[in-house]
């Protein structure tokens, strides 16, 4: 949903990086591209329909149906203390 409400290239794809971030993405079509990391270069090849979420804690790949899972890698990270309650790394 959140790749809906973004702008889009031609290709459909929405991405949200700083200014100083650079992404590539040929042959990349309906995929979400988010980093929150300055001067970064973030290739993407070859591929649709993705969630690629890269922060300095972690980088999440999958597929747009299967974001809902999301949540439970979270819960996996909790149990060996990865994380905390709030998402922090430990």
């Amino acid at each position: 949903a959140l790749a809906d409400a973004m702008a889009q290239d031609d290709s459909g794809n929405s991405i949200s990086t700083p200014a100083s971030t650079t992404v590539m993405s040929p042959d990349t079509t309906g995929t979400l591209i988010h980093s929150s990391i300055p001067h970064k270069i973030i290739a993407v090849h070859g591929i649709s329909d993705a969630v690629v979420v890269d922060t300095e804690d972690g980088l999440l790949v999958t597929t747009k149906s299967r974001a809902a899972g999301v949540k439970g890698i979270f819960q996996m990270l909790q149990k060996t203390g990865a994380v905390d309650d709030k998402g922090i790394s430990q």
